[in-house]
């Protein structure tokens, strides 16, 4: 099943462990956007800016849900969002 996972993140470093994470997870990258560094529209954490990254990946719904705990326990990523794909 296709996932679009949508990732702010603290900086241009984290995509390097990010794309650690899914190749560990064995989720295929199917596309991969990078929409660069964005002002946020309020503050996160005292953060102002953040690293915008658009993924799709292939993949089953136990490998989403271990992917959303690690990235909850990640400090490199600010927001997460996992969405099926059509």
């Amino acid at each position: 099943m296709n996932y679009e996972l949508a990732l702010i993140l603290k900086g241009i470093d984290s995509i390097v462990p990010v794309r650690k994470l899914l190749e560990k997870a064995k989720v295929k990258i199917v596309k991969e956007d990078d929409m660069g560094k964005r002002r946020l529209a309020y503050k996160i954490n005292d953060l102002t800016d953040g690293y915008y990254m658009f993924w799709t990946v292939s993949g089953d719904n136990k490998t989403v849900i271990e992917l959303s705990k690690n990235f909850k326990l990640n400090a490199d990523v600010v927001r997460f969002l996992f969405t099926k794909s059509s």
